[in-house]
């Protein structure tokens, strides 16, 4: 064999290694934890956990928390509502790579309210306080990307709606069906 035909067998067989170690250090992402910083400015705090169960599915749970106020038609009044929830989350990916591209979603949960109203009247204040808590559901679409070098960093932009089985009289300024959206950031693993 000539020695011009062995530089280009050479310069291969050293860029091998370093194409396996790209690959290993891309490994499948199963498991994603994450945070939504832009609803948090608005006062909504949610965190969620996803897991790939398989190439088209995955399962979840989320927390969320967030504080409503509002005041009466005639500024003769204010209130302010409190949400709590905890939903369990089911997202299906048809081009089979869960925790990555297009998703369908469904949720399940429960959700606690609590409002506190205030109505000024003749110079004086009443308080009024109201509690309810009930199940959820709702439906999302959302894409999923994994970003870096190692994949692991994790965005996903999402929108959906929720409606919540609370009944009015127990909450009564408590929106029980309102639209959601995301844009959730975190570190898949």
């Amino acid at each position: 064999m000539r020695l011009p035909h062995l530089v280009p067998l050479l310069a291969l067989a050293s860029l091998a290694p370093a194409a396996r170690a790209q690959q290993t250090s891309a490994a499948p992402r199963t498991s994603a934890v994450s945070i939504q910083p832009l609803s948090a400015v608005a006062g909504i705090y949610a965190l969620e956990y996803e897991h790939a169960t398989s190439r088209h599915l995955s399962i979840g749970v989320g927390g969320t928390f967030s504080r409503q106020s509002g005041s009466d038609w005639f500024g003769e009044g204010d209130s302010k509502v409190t949400y709590a929830s905890g939903d369990l989350k089911l997202r299906y990916y048809p081009e089979g790579r869960a925790l990555a591209g297009f998703s369908v979603g469904a949720l399940a949960g429960y959700v606690s309210a609590r409002e506190t109203s205030k109505s000024y009247f003749a110079g004086a204040t009443q308080t009024t306080r109201s509690n309810g808590s009930a199940p959820a559901f709702g439906i999302s679409l959302d894409y999923t990307w994994l970003l870096g070098g190692s994949r692991s960093f994790y965005l996903a932009l999402g929108a959906g709606a929720k409606r919540l089985l609370l009944k009015q009289s127990d909450v009564p300024d408590a929106l029980t069906t309102y639209p959601t959206a995301r844009i959730s950031v975190g570190y898949a693993f």
